[in-house]
């Protein structure tokens, strides 16, 4: 009888040894739909294209929610080609982007891209109301922040939403801004 307990004991214990050594690090699990609340990893990389491109003879436009997230769902990459002469940017108020980061701490990525293949015609980026523009120090000469995107040039944003309180969405854009470096 002693030697059956042993060998019992000694069968759970390698037995449960090995269901805990195979165990991944993180509980990984698929699921279907737009949220995900359990870790993911992706070892092969993921790939994704969701953009548009357009072009204005406009030189002001104020954007739209849905010029930048169509049904909600946030463009990744906006290609646009200015054709008569430099153009402004403006987001639209924060709080007409309420769907695009709904829930403070909510992030987004985005990039702007001015598809004009003619030197001097610039996008120029201007905050609208509850629109927190930062930009990043790479980004700021001589103690002003440049927020112009040159011909053939992209620029990309992190949206974030800052705590909402009863009268505000405000939305922090932060502003890294890239040239034609070759």
């Amino acid at each position: 009888m002693k030697d059956i307990t042993i060998g019992v004991l000694l069968a759970a214990v390698v037995g449960l040894t090995a269901w805990a050594f195979f165990q991944p690090e993180q509980p990984l699990a698929g699921s279907a739909g737009p949220d995900h609340t359990e870790y993911q990893r992706f070892l092969a990389g993921v790939s994704y294209h969701n953009s548009v491109a357009t072009s204005t003879t406009a030189t002001t436009q104020t954007l739209g929610a849905n010029d930048i997230a169509p049904r909600g769902i946030p463009l990744d990459h906006i290609s646009f080609t200015p054709n008569t002469g430099d153009l402004t940017l403006t987001w639209p108020a924060s709080s007409t982007l309420r769907n695009f980061v709904p829930r403070a701490g909510d992030v987004a990525h985005q990039c702007f891209t001015n598809a004009s293949t003619t030197a001097g015609i610039d996008i120029t980026i201007a905050a609208g109301t509850g629109i927190d523009l930062e930009v990043a120090s790479s980004t700021v000469l001589e103690s002003k922040p440049v927020l112009t995107v040159l011909a053939d040039s992209t620029v990309c944003f992190t949206y974030i939403r800052k705590p909402s309180t009863a009268s505000a969405f405000d939305i922090k854009v932060l502003m890294t801004r890239f040239v034609d470096g070759d």
